[in-house]
């Protein structure tokens, strides 16, 4: 059995305003842009997870909204989960392994530092660059259970990111 797991940073976000939080800063023009043309090469992939994991902070939230739209991943399986924001890849590898067995593509959206951590981590220690909206899709294979990630074989089968021309 293969499972697939798509590691998604999110989208560019706003600096512009000084006075909101990390936590509540939401995406720029670029980001809404990139969003949707990250997703529609997620749907031209066939990368369409069962269940999506996503950070509770706003720019996480939208770069999901947008996401789950474009793939018509309907909103009941999408989940925030708190522990995803300022996550440490260790942070990371606890949600992903907590989920039900019965998922068979799962999605993350969260931050940098912690998902280039991951994605690497899974790359077999190979540095994947995670810059905003970049997307890593992993296929896992000979496990049934998200519990063995850690000891399965994985393949990156699909690194992209919004500056790299479509193929």
């Amino acid at each position: 059995m293969t499972k697939k797991l798509i590691l998604l940073r999110h989208a560019k976000s706003s600096w512009n305003d000084a006075t909101l939080s990390d936590f509540d800063r939401p995406l720029n023009k670029r980001g809404l842009r990139d969003a949707p043309d990250m997703a529609q090469r997620l749907f031209l992939k066939d990368c369409l997870p069962d269940k999506v994991l996503c950070s509770p902070a706003k720019r996480t939230r939208e770069t999901a909204a947008i996401m789950i739209e474009v793939l018509g991943v309907e909103k009941q399986r999408l989940t925030y989960v708190d522990s995803i924001y300022e996550a440490s890849p260790g942070d990371l590898m606890a949600a992903i392994e907590s989920q039900d067995d019965t998922t068979d593509q799962l999605m993350l959206i969260g931050h940098n530092p912690a998902m280039e951590y991951l994605a690497s981590m899974l790359n077999q220690g190979q540095r994947l660059t995670m810059a905003t909206c970049a997307v890593c899709e992993f296929a896992i294979q000979g496990v049934s259970s998200w519990k063995e990630l850690a000891s399965a074989q994985i393949e990156l089968a699909y690194h992209d990111f919004p500056k790299n021309p479509p193929s």
